[in-house]
């Protein structure tokens, strides 16, 4: 599960049989260590520093196996990351009572998706103990160091590390002094998508409909939820739905068959802003996407109709992709926090009709 190079990645693309498995690898493994018996029982807290260089979501967090994959359940073992800058934790903590999953020398468990914006940070265990060691480069016997993944360039990792003496999770205050010294605490981590937030309209549509298709190219490693937003002209979200695209599929809507035939409001707009928002959630609703879950791949694309300069008055039809945007949380509160109004409160009206296979395209209007 290391990072892989842009070698690799271009073979990969090329030969489309291997396209899935390379890519379903996509989190990184920021701390690799290889399978070896720990050195020592430090009972606190333990830390290895690294800077966020771009966004990143950090999807589980791992500790140290001695002798993986001999674990010793109950451990209580307890990782998390801290703001190196202000001391305090970001994120939630990963607490060993159950097994993991091995990977290497490390064992990962599951945790609620959260990102990591650009900036300065360690990620902190705690508990190791004479029947779970951690590795320690200066306490003699076996110890080979941790291969440092950086997802791409998304993460750099300072040589040092960190560490107190209490024994509860916290963040330690004295710096080692040896260059990575800690088999201790880990992550698996994957890029913020920067390219899952969508935008474009509709106009004309009581001269004619428009159409919008979608497909996956495969980055993310799986599936995408496409979720649709539509905005009428007063600004106010009309009608929302999601829609499941797979990789190399073509998804398409009708704008006027879909996206504002049951609006929330009751008159029908003559165009219309449509937003989508790509995500990777195991289930697909467009009340519930959160940054976190953002993914990478989609590719949009949309028709509309424009009026030509001609007597009598005719019109003409464009395609364009959509254009990527920047997403901010209060948008994404309030589109998502809206749809959800819609679903609970709307009485059926302002959920839109959803994706058809294949793909659409509008026809010239006169």
């Amino acid at each position: 599960m290391k990072s892989q190079n842009l070698t690799t990645k271009a073979a990969l693309l090329a030969v489309s049989v291997l396209l899935t498995a390379g890519l379903a690898g996509a989190q990184t493994i920021a701390y690799d260590t290889s399978v070896q018996p720990g050195n020592q029982a430090y009972p606190a807290n333990l830390g290895n520093d690294f800077d966020v260089l771009k966004p990143i979501v950090v999807e589980s967090l791992g500790r140290f196996d001695s002798n993986a994959p001999a674990i010793v359940p109950g451990s209580g073992i307890q990782v998390g990351i801290f703001n190196r800058d202000t001391g305090l934790q970001v994120g939630p903590t990963a607490t060993f009572t159950v097994p993991g999953t091995l990977v290497n020398g490390n064992e990962f468990l599951p945790v609620t998706p959260f990102i990591l914006p650009i900036g300065h940070y360690s990620v902190v265990a705690v508990g190791f103990s004479a029947t779970n060691l951690n590795g320690n480069s200066t306490a003699g016997g076996t110890y080979v160091p941790s291969t440092e993944n950086t997802g791409g360039g998304a993460i750099s990792f300072l040589t040092t590390g960190r560490y107190d003496t209490n024994t509860t999770l916290d963040f330690p205050a004295t710096t080692a002094g040896n260059p990575f010294q800690f088999l201790a605490g880990t992550f698996q981590f994957r890029l913020l998508a920067t390219d899952a937030f969508q935008v474009s309209y509709a106009a004309n549509l009581d001269i004619g409909d428009s159409y919008v298709d979608i497909t996956n190219s495969g980055s993310s490693g799986g599936n995408l939820c496409a979720n649709v937003y539509t905005f009428d002209p007063a600004e106010e979200l009309i009608s929302c739905c999601t829609c499941t695209v797979t990789p190399n599929a073509l998804q398409s809507l009708s704008v006027r068959n879909s996206l504002i035939s049951n609006p929330l409001t009751p008159s029908i707009p003559t165009s219309v802003v449509i937003k989508i928002v790509a995500t990777t959630a195991p289930t697909c609703n467009a009340s519930t996407a959160s940054l976190a879950q953002l993914g990478g791949g989609m590719l949009s694309w949309g028709t509309t109709l424009h009026s030509r300069s001609t007597t009598p008055a005719s019109y003409g039809v464009t395609e364009k992709p959509f254009s990527v945007g920047d997403l901010s949380r209060e948008e994404l509160r309030h589109i998502t926090s809206t749809c959800g109004f819609i679903q609970s409160n709307g009485s059926g009206f302002g959920i839109c009709r959803g994706c058809a296979a294949g793909g659409l395209g509008a026809t010239n209007a006169q």
